[in-house]
């Protein structure tokens, strides 16, 4: 709480946030006689020909920094007719990995690997694709694909959207058929390792289908699978 503050800036604590260097910083305030206000601070940069919402070449030169956003150009309200300021911290690292090379299996594996990115698609894409076709064999294939090419339109992604649909197909119909025939050999110790190595080999050998992606030829991935096994 602080003495009398006017919405300007003038000699008021507000004078010293324009001398506060990075981090952007919100900076929430009240007076004595009831005013309330808000103002972003911190050494913001502006960048040219860049809006913030890609990834842009950072080599070219053409998206380097311009100096910073002028202080009274930074987000601020002074007295809104709400009467209410709220500014609540985010959690900036949210759980989005927990520890996926761990799993023991595929689903569980995309349980726990970019949680944020498979849980929209599971409730976007792959549910309604269930309701639509009434297979979700098929959904969760077509699922895969579309996030492959979610990553980059190539023949690369798009087959490694096939190799993890089909897996997690795959996967799908061997757990219904082990469960009509109550086969629980990958629920006990040695089975939960000999799943979670074959989980990660399946996922690695997945990796080497986009590894070329942006600078070779897509035959180079199967030649890199062949190297793994001394096969090439």
């Amino acid at each position: 709480m602080y003495p009398t503050l006017e919405s300007t800036v003038g000699n008021t604590p507000l004078v010293r946030l324009t001398r506060l260097p990075g981090p952007g910083s919100n900076f929430v305030y009240a007076d004595v006689d009831g005013n309330i206000g808000y103002h972003a601070a911190g050494a913001l940069p502006r960048r040219r020909n860049y809006r913030g919402d890609v990834p842009v070449d950072g080599t070219s030169g053409n998206f380097e920094w311009d100096g910073y956003i002028p202080f009274d150009e930074l987000p601020s309200v002074y007295n809104p007719p709400s009467g209410l300021i709220v500014s609540a911290n985010q959690n900036t690292f949210p759980e989005n990995f927990a520890y996926p090379l761990l799993a023991t299996n595929l689903p569980e594996f995309w349980k726990r690997w970019h949680m944020s990115l498979t849980g929209w698609c599971r409730g976007y894409v792959y549910m309604p694709l269930v309701g639509a076709t009434r297979n979700p064999y098929t959904a969760i294939i077509v699922t895969f694909v579309l996030v492959g090419l979610w990553h980059a339109g190539t023949i690369h992604w798009l087959a490694w959207g096939l190799w993890h649909g089909c897996g997690q197909a795959g996967v799908l119909y061997w757990s219904r058929i082990a469960q009509r025939k109550r086969i629980t050999f990958f629920k006990t110790t040695f089975g939960k390792l000999l799943g979670w190595a074959l989980t990660l080999g399946f996922v690695s050998l997945g990796g080497t289908l986009v590894t070329f992606y942006d600078k070779g030829d897509f035959m180079d991935s199967f030649r890199l699978m062949g190297r793994a096994f001394g096969i090439v």
